[in-house]
């Protein structure tokens, strides 16, 4: 809703916008005959919510560095499981989420959906909370920063709300507001966009308390271009928590608290501290009391499983065992599937392969070796080929030159003693790109073979405006 306020004299004093939650009959009439059916069909143990609160950019160091309020409520007074070995699958946020959401890498998701075009839209898409909807629970969508929100970066997004309560046309609608202005305040009138945001995902989780239901909330236009600016909405994080608890309102929920990656730019990523940040976001999980004590065996998995390497597709899987929830962990696990659902025990042996995680976003499963010259100079030859023959079919893109090498770092990979990992950052004229990249060189063969993407390290902004595909504007130079 928009209200403006006048004087006596009609001068225009005040304008904002509010966003609400509104409850529907109808529509929970028919959401109620799905959950019967559910629990007639599927006859889970429980019925239990999900709130998923996320923040763009924010590794699980980082998050203990800048948010220490928020992290010292969540585990101390919410219990909070904190994922140790958690690694992201892929470089940003649509395709790490879209293996949380879907269990399926963005390729295999677009295929089996049929969607041919890449930037969308993204209706067929089978995100969890469908599963949800159609076993009768309610869904909401909120998230900050329409033009950079997971599916709409450089993307078109839905053609249709995906959920019964979606928050992008009050975002869109505050640019046309005026008295906001994002680069000084990032304030919509007399609240942060990231309290705004907040908000509206406790007036959900409060109107349909006594109704199941699945929420998404993800900010990102704090932290996205700076994972420093996480300490200035630490106080906004550790109300939310704070007034949810104290209302009640995670009496019947299970709350993931996560992000998508770590920091994505800048100097830290040329450290080998910050390589690791970029690859270990947050996740963190709080579970009832009652839960914890009513069901041991699954929440001690849960317990155990913190330490152990997990990445978004065990979420996605434990999001399907949350919907189907049977009170037991199985009692043998298919550690040969991508996602394994953190209800069950995961083996502590597993690798990045098991879990479906390439080389080159790997944090594990290697040691450092020496690696001699003519390797490393052939590698990064390798790479700028790699890279200038992404761009050869785009006449408006500059041809990529080598200026410098940053390093080139050789790894055993563990368990395949015929393989090295090459791991390199190197820069490359006309405009001073900077990626890092991973191969794999196995000494039974010439050649070397990409484990993964090569990722750009610092930002490239407008300079590749003259080509419309999205995974190739890194590389481009226009």
């Amino acid at each position: 809703i928009r209200v403006k306020c006048f004087d006596k004299t009609g001068s225009h004093l005040y304008s904002n916008l509010h966003a609400f939650t509104p409850r529907n009959l109808t529509r929970e009439k028919h959401l109620h005959k799905l959950m019967e059916n559910h629990k007639h069909e599927n006859k889970p143990a429980e019925i239990l919510s999900v709130l998923v609160i996320g923040i763009d950019s924010l590794s699980r160091s980082n998050h203990i560095r800048s948010m220490p309020k928020t992290r010292h409520f969540l585990l101390r007074n919410l219990s909070a499981v904190d994922l140790k070995g958690y690694n992201k699958v892929a470089h940003n946020t649509y395709v790490n989420m879209t293996p949380l959401l879907t269990g399926n890498f963005v390729a295999v998701e677009n295929e089996k959906r049929g969607i041919t075009n890449e930037k969308g839209p993204f209706d067929k898409y089978h995100l969890i909370w469908k599963n949800f909807s159609s076993h009768g629970y309610t869904t909401m969508m909120s998230e900050d920063a329409p033009n950079i929100a997971t599916f709409n970066y450089q993307k078109k997004g839905f053609a249709k709300p995906p959920t019964h309560h979606y928050l992008r046309p009050f975002s869109l609608s505050i640019d046309k507001v005026s008295g906001v202005s994002w680069k000084s305040s990032r304030c919509v009138s007399n609240r942060s966009e990231t309290k705004l945001v907040l908000d509206y995902a406790k007036d959900f989780v409060k109107t349909y308390k006594d109704l199941p239901y699945f929420a998404w909330s993800f900010i990102s236009r704090m932290t996205h271009d700076d994972p420093k600016n996480a300490a200035y909405i630490d106080d906004d994080y550790f109300e939310f928590l704070k007034d949810v608890q104290k209302e009640g309102l995670l009496n019947n929920t299970i709350l993931f608290f996560i992000s998508d990656h770590g920091v994505m730019y800048g100097d830290i990523l040329k450290t080998e501290i910050g390589q690791k940040e970029l690859r270990m976001p947050l996740m963190n999980i709080v579970f009832p009391t009652w839960f914890r004590r009513k069901y041991p065996a699954v929440y001690g998995n849960v317990v155990q499983n913190a330490n152990k390497l997990t990445s978004p597709f065990d979420i996605h899987e434990t999001l399907k065992d949350i919907l189907y929830f049977s009170g037991t962990p199985r009692k043998v696990v298919n550690t040969d599937k991508a996602g394994i659902s953190l209800f069950d025990p995961i083996p502590g042996s597993r690798t990045c392969s098991q879990a479906s995680i390439v080389p080159h976003y790997c944090v594990c499963d290697s040691e450092e070796i020496p690696i001699d010259d003519q390797l490393s100079n052939k590698s990064i030859t390798f790479l700028v080929e790699q890279i200038n023959l992404k761009i050869s079919k785009h006449s408006m893109c500059a041809k990529r030159i080598l200026k410098s090498v940053r390093y080139v770092k050789g790894y055993r990979s563990l368990g395949h003693a015929a393989i090295t990992l090459i791991k390199s950052y190197f820069i490359l004229t006309p405009d001073n790109a900077e990626y890092e990249a991973t191969m794999e060189h196995d000494i039974r063969k010439p050649g070397f073979r990409l484990g993964g993407a090569i990722s750009r390290a610092n930002r490239y902004g407008n300079t590749a405006d003259c080509i419309n595909i999205s995974n190739l504007r890194p590389f481009c130079y226009c």
